[in-house]
């Protein structure tokens, strides 16, 4: 629900007073709601305001580039491979670095608008303020929230893995159990300050201590074919709900410095080594990105910058051949089929409450589905995507429409 608030409120204060096409502008800041949801509020609140500056200095510096081709191509491309730099080696999380590429090609679109590249910078700026406060809204009723959630959900994740001990899901479980524990200890410790942890944070490290201890010792006992204990899984739901005493399993040392994450300047002196896979996906976004523009460029397809933000979408996960292959796929099928969801909206072309409500819709179901489909939410993408660029005025939607085929086709290839 946050980034369809995020995207439905500069749609109406853009409306409100008469300049739809800045609010819309300003939906593009909305993207910083898609980032740090399940962050503690304090390290949430640094990431989504680096964020929110970081997409408003990407449309102006796209919008600054788009009198020249050839500027456009490779400004778009630069973004796109400094982004996969930043967000795969510090971690930062989905979407990722694409969004930062796509909103420095949505500068390149939105130049037509005749604003001056700063004032593109403010309208993103304020919608990016303003996914901000509806992110950041839930410290005010319970500010450690995000870490109780990820406590509450590793000793879920152990107990399940305990159950499924002996069994064909085992493996799975136990994976996803490691991966629980782990998003847990970010939360209560690397997401954290180094110092001046309250009484909550520290109740909140010992259970996930305890829920370490009891993975760690089930799989020990696993291993030397004892089984799981009786009572395990049971004990680790109650402790992960701070129902039962976690020293009941483990007692852990308050007064231990805890070890946080590397520095943000190790971290990114490390992805430029030679063999660093973050490297890797840089390479591959600096060949891929400026071909794919350069080759819609060279066939006359219009919008040759959605061709780039396709290529760095395809591989700014780093992921390895088969899955870059299916997730090409269903980026390309997803956006064709999204084309005939687009032409009914462009053709009925909602202005003011109804454009508000279209768009919030489109990133809800995109919300619920990008994780578990994202082929299916490509078609919501899509929509979404051209809606936004096209609904302060009537455009050519079959010539619109061909462009955005044919682009992604040439940015997945």
């Amino acid at each position: 629900m946050r980034a369809a608030t995020s995207t439905a409120i500069p749609v109406l204060v853009g409306s409100a007073v008469g300049n739809v096409g800045a609010g819309l502008i300003a939906t593009l800041g909305a993207f910083t709601a898609r980032f740090g949801g399940d962050r503690p509020y304090l390290n949430r609140g640094v990431q989504l305001a680096v964020v929110s500056v970081s997409l408003a200095a990407a449309v102006a510096v796209g919008s600054w580039a788009a009198q020249v081709a050839w500027l456009g191509i490779a400004v778009v491309s630069v973004v796109g491979v400094a982004a996969v730099w930043l967000c795969n080696a510090l971690a930062v999380g989905p979407p990722g670095a694409y969004v930062f590429a796509l909103a420095c090609a949505a500068g390149v679109g939105v130049s037509a608008a005749k604003l001056a590249p700063w004032q593109l910078g403010a309208l993103v700026l304020c919608g990016g303020s303003v996914a901000w406060l509806v992110q950041m809204a839930g410290a005010l009723r319970e500010r450690r929230r995000p870490e109780r959630v990820a406590v509450a959900a590793a000793g879920a994740a152990v107990a399940t893995y305990v159950e499924a001990v002996g069994s064909a899901g085992e493996p799975a479980a136990r994976h996803r159990a490691a991966a629980a524990l782990h998003a847990a200890w970010n939360a209560l410790i690397g997401f954290q300050p180094t110092s001046g942890a309250d009484v909550t944070l520290q109740r909140l490290r010992a259970a996930n201590h305890a829920l370490h201890v009891l993975f760690a010792d089930t799989m020990t006992a696993t291993a030397v074919g004892e089984g799981a204990s009786p009572d395990a899984a049971e004990a680790a739901r109650r402790i992960g709900d701070l129902t039962a005493d976690p020293a009941t399993v483990s007692t852990r040392a308050t007064d231990r410095a805890t070890l946080g994450r590397p520095r943000a300047a190790a971290l990114l002196l490390a992805a430029l080594r030679p063999g660093s896979h973050v490297r890797h996906v840089m390479v591959r976004v600096a060949i891929a990105a400026p071909l794919a523009g350069t080759a819609a460029t060279l066939l006359g397809i219009g919008h040759a910058y959605w061709a780039i933000a396709a290529a760095v979408l395809i591989l700014h996960q780093g992921a390895d051949r088969s899955r870059t292959l299916r997730r090409g796929l269903d980026r390309l099928v997803g956006t064709w089929v999204g084309l005939i969801l687009a032409a009914g909206i462009l053709w009925l072309h909602p202005q003011g409450w109804w454009l508000a409500v279209i768009l919030a819709a489109l990133q809800l179901t995109i919300e619920m589905l990008v994780v578990r489909h994202y082929g299916l939410a490509s078609v919501f993408i899509t929509a979404a995507a051209l809606t936004i660029a096209t609904g302060s005025h009537r455009v050519d939607v079959g010539e619109l429409l061909l462009a955005r085929g044919s682009d992604t086709l040439v940015g997945c290839a």
